[in-house]
């Protein structure tokens, strides 16, 4: 079942969930089959991601739409209007964010399944 079809809405009216301390996520669109999905994602202020970058399986495309974000490999900030696109096996952060946080809007792509060996 592909992600649904959906005409404009308010975005903030989609309940959020809590994925974690100061972190939660607003989902716009799902999946379920490929587990493809479109999000809003936000870090509270003075949140503080794990202390060693990070990758997924998945293609990550993120645009940072209000706050800013601190990425402690690269020694920068990172505001409203950057964007970043990753594909599988990209390493990438860890992040923190100052005294206002951070809300981005996220698109998580996951690669076609591979058939099973031998059948």
């Amino acid at each position: 079942m592909p992600k649904p079809e959906r005409e404009f809405f308010v975005a903030d009216s989609e309940d959020a969930a809590h994925t974690g301390e100061k972190e939660w996520e607003r989902v716009l669109a799902h999946d379920p089959d490929t587990g493809d999905a479109t999000k809003i994602l936000c870090y509270g202020p003075n949140y503080h991601q794990s202390d060693e970058p990070r990758m997924h399986e998945y293609w990550e495309e993120v645009l940072i739409l209000e706050g800013r974000l601190f990425d402690r490999t690269l020694n920068r900030w990172i505001g409203p209007g950057e964007y970043a696109c990753r594909p599988p096996g990209m390493l990438h952060g860890p992040y923190s964010t100052g005294d206002e946080g951070v809300k981005q809007f996220v698109n998580l792509r996951y690669p076609p399944a591979k058939p099973a060996e031998g059948g």
